[in-house]
């Protein structure tokens, strides 16, 4: 049995570790016989210094083409390597980048284990330490910060970063249609952010009486907000604190959201879902649920829908983006988001997640008069 690989040795010490790595894959395939036929493919500086880019195209099919890839590390010294002097677009890690969008890499796994022999160069406290570790994490790999729009602005001569993080409106109904067929509180939490763009710690401080629905329309009174600190006990142990603060995260938090019909809806199916409730809207066998309830259900609903996970806080942002495409007056749009003016919801909370398709026809319907 014989099997395809892609082999991408990279730069500084990682062609020397991949050289090791294929003896160790041949040793493998001589005691539980299988083959490999590897095929030797350039990315990140090395392709720089041969193709002028981090990555072909032709390298790309390459490993499309192959079973597997075997890859090794990617990149210089940023402060001495020619390849730092590129644009971002062609500097090394772009062709990390590109690799994982093009093999839709969604995660890769990392293993963390604490060899005896290591034990006292690890960071960890002596006691945390002494029992050892072994770990999987799973990193998401092809969304959020890394794809999205960035920019850099200069303000009183301060220059400042930003990335931007939202959902895009291809993945807004994948999302909503998702969590409606739970119909749980967490997921049904978390749809109401979508429509109210309250944050996370807002919505699990909520309780009934905040709640105010009319005949026609409603309100939510966001009074109040879940807050995380840490303490140092009478042992001098620091310890987590999670607990509800009962005013808001700053003046213009103070607010009362104007409810749509949807929203609404969603709220009278939440009372249904919790029609006792001990203390508040959100509950659980008599506990309230969590900033980490909410977020966990959202994390289940990306991980089912094959999207990239993005936090709760970045609702809100698609919330205020919608609302700004949609001409809701610049007043109303930061009273909802809770800021004190537009320029904050403007400057931090507003990103185009139109569909290029979308883009062209608002395009095509402007100049129509030309």
């Amino acid at each position: 049995m014989g099997h395809k690989i892609a082999v991408i040795p990279g730069d500084g010490i990682g062609p020397e570790i991949v050289k090791e790595a294929q003896k160790v894959l041949d040793a493998a395939g001589k005691k539980f016989g299988f083959t490999l036929d590897y095929t030797e493919v350039l990315m990140g500086g090395a392709s720089i210094d041969v193709h002028g880019v981090p990555l072909t195209d032709e390298a790309i099919e390459t490993a499309k083409a192959s079973d597997a890839v075997l890859m090794g590390s990617i990149g210089g010294d940023a402060k001495t390597s020619p390849w730092y002097q590129l644009p971002p677009e062609r500097r090394p890690e772009a062709g990390l980048l590109k690799i994982r969008k093009s093999l839709n890499l969604f995660a890769n796994l990392r293993p963390a284990y604490l060899y005896e022999e290591l034990r006292a160069a690890c960071p960890l406290r002596e006691d945390i330490s002494a029992a050892g570790f072994d770990m999987m994490i799973m990193r998401e790999l092809t969304g959020g910060l890394y794809f999205g729009e960035r920019h850099t602005t200069e303000e009183n001569g301060v220059r400042k970063a930003v990335d931007t993080l939202v959902y895009s409106e291809e993945e807004i109904p994948l999302i909503k249609d998702f969590l409606l067929q739970k119909d749980t509180l967490r997921y049904l939490g978390v749809l109401l952010v979508f429509v109210t763009g309250m944050r996370v710690g807002e919505l699990s401080a909520l309780k009934p009486e905040d709640i105010q629905l009319k005949e026609k329309g409603g309100s939510i009174h966001v009074c109040r907000t879940e807050v995380h600190y840490s303490v140092t006990d009478e042992y001098g142990k620091r310890k987590n604190v999670v607990k509800v603060q009962n005013f808001a995260k700053s003046e213009a938090g103070n607010r009362h959201i104007i409810l749509n019909s949807f929203a609404i809806q969603i709220i009278k199916r939440i009372k249904e879902l919790n029609p006792t409730p001990k203390e508040f809207l959100f509950e659980e066998n008599g506990q309230r649920i969590k900033i980490r309830g909410f977020s966990g259900a959202l994390r289940r609903t990306c991980e089912s829908l094959d999207i990239p996970f993005r936090p709760m806080h970045k609702i809100r942002k698609t919330y205020g983006t919608t609302l700004l495409d949609n001409q809701v007056s610049e007043t109303l749009v930061a009273y909802q988001m809770g800021h004190s003016d537009i320029s904050t919801t403007k400057k931090y909370y507003y990103r185009n997640n139109k569909t290029n398709e979308h883009k062209a026809e608002e395009i095509e319907r402007a100049l129509l008069a030309i």
